[in-house]
């Protein structure tokens, strides 16, 4: 590539050029691979077209390669022959972006400005937020029950018991800062703690805390009667000896729950989560239990005289010496329960699933039985007298009966 100047008056105007600068300034392939050359004369690195560009000339808009790869649009970069070649970047716009518009170069690396191949610079997208759990958490919980146990009358057990002087008046419901209290206890984060919450013996009647979260707690004799406890989460809390008379349980998760001697008279209990629940000798006379999952729940000697079951889950159930009398197990599940010796006159059983069950030596007499699956039930020793909605031979057909067993 040629460049020619003349001396003091020419240099003055700026280099001059010739058809010879013209045509070596198209380049041949050598100088094409040199460094700075941008399609036209090159001197000392710098791009020959740039003098287009003057005073003279800047009516007219023309600007050379350089020029326009500098303005945006053209970047450079070496391709694997090693010859630069020319490659569309952003046009950088000088004019001020309207508002709330955001320019499509916003947010783009240096590297990607000039025309290289390095990747985009990843954004890290934050994760969900995690919850902050105080350091302090411990302590605000003994604070709290704290409060509530200095607060709250202690229950009693035995309204009919004889006491010196005048008998003490329990509240009819809790006072408003024991209700804040114990809302505050049921909406605590779940979390490891220090021990576990210790409420038991106390007068709580008619709270409302519903979808608390009690998991573990102890309960132990404590008054529940007439409480609101929907939905809360009861899993594996000790309730021994509890009252809940017409206590709303609805849809609770009482999971391995301990509710051995717990009164529950008149209680609903729909919806209620109860697997593997401790209910030895409860009372749960009357309760309202449509729906219920009491999967192998120990109900040894409970009461569920007149109880509502229907279409509950008692699959593996424990049920020897409980009071089934007028109980409506209508549709329930009893596959695999143990109901040996139980007393079942007047029960509700149509379309219950009893496969599988033991009921040697059960009374049903007087049961209606139709719908009801008996295939695999052990039915030896027990009283069938007076049943109806199945016939002797359907019976027989099915279930498993001896000659002790009495149609």
């Amino acid at each position: 590539m040629v460049c020619r100047e003349s001396d003091g008056a020419s240099s003055a105007q700026g280099p001059v050029r010739t058809r010879q600068a013209g045509r070596a300034g198209r380049g041949s392939g050598a100088d094409r691979a040199r460094p700075g050359w941008a399609g036209g004369g090159v001197r000392g690195g710098v791009a020959e077209d740039a003098r287009l560009d003057g005073p003279g000339r800047q009516g007219r808009g023309r600007q050379g390669p350089a020029q326009r790869a500098a303005a945006g649009g053209l970047g450079w970069r070496r391709d694997r022959g090693g010859d630069l070649a020319a490659v569309h970047r952003p046009q950088l716009s000088s004019v001020a972006p309207r508002p709330g518009h955001r320019p499509l170069y916003e947010g783009l690396g240096t590297a990607q400005l000039r025309g290289h191949r390095r990747p985009p610079r990843r954004h890290l997208r934050p994760g969900p937020r995690r919850r902050r759990l105080s350091p302090h958490h411990d302590d605000v919980v003994e604070v709290l029950e704290t409060f509530v146990r200095r607060r709250a009358p202690a229950a009693r057990h035995n309204d009919d018991a004889p006491t010196l002087g005048r008998p003490r008046r329990l509240p009819d419901r809790p006072e408003a800062d024991v209700q804040a209290a114990l809302t505050a206890l049921g909406a605590r984060s779940h979390r490891p703690e220090r021990r576990i919450l210790d409420l038991n013996e106390l007068h709580l009647r008619r709270a409302r805390i519903p979808a608390a979260d009690l998991q573990n707690v102890n309960l132990e004799g404590v008054d529940l009667e007439d409480t609101n406890l929907e939905n809360a989460n009861l899993r594996h809390a000790n309730l021994a000896g509890a009252r809940l008379d017409r206590a709303d349980l609805k849809d609770a998760r009482l999971a391995g729950t301990r509710l051995e001697r717990a009164t529950l008279v008149d209680a609903d209990l729909a919806g209620a989560l109860m697997p593997r629940a401790n209910l030895v000798r409860a009372n749960l006379e009357g309760a309202r239990q449509a729906g219920v999952n009491l999967y192998s729940a120990d109900l040894e000697g409970a009461d569920l005289e007149g109880a509502d079951l229907e279409g509950a889950d008692l699959g593996a159930a424990y049920l020897e010496g409980a009071i089934l009398l007028g109980v409506n197990l209508a549709r329930a599940s009893l596959v695999y329960a143990r109901l040996a010796g139980v007393d079942l006159v007047s029960a509700r059983l149509e379309g219950a699933k009893l496969g599988r069950a033991r009921m040697e030596g059960a009374n049903l007499w007087g049961v209606n039985l139709e719908g009801a699956n008996l295939e695999g039930a052990n039915l030896e020793g027990a009283n069938l007298h007076g049943v109806f909605g199945q016939s002797e031979q359907e019976i027989r057909a099915v279930a498993r009966v001896d000659e002790r067993t009495r149609f």
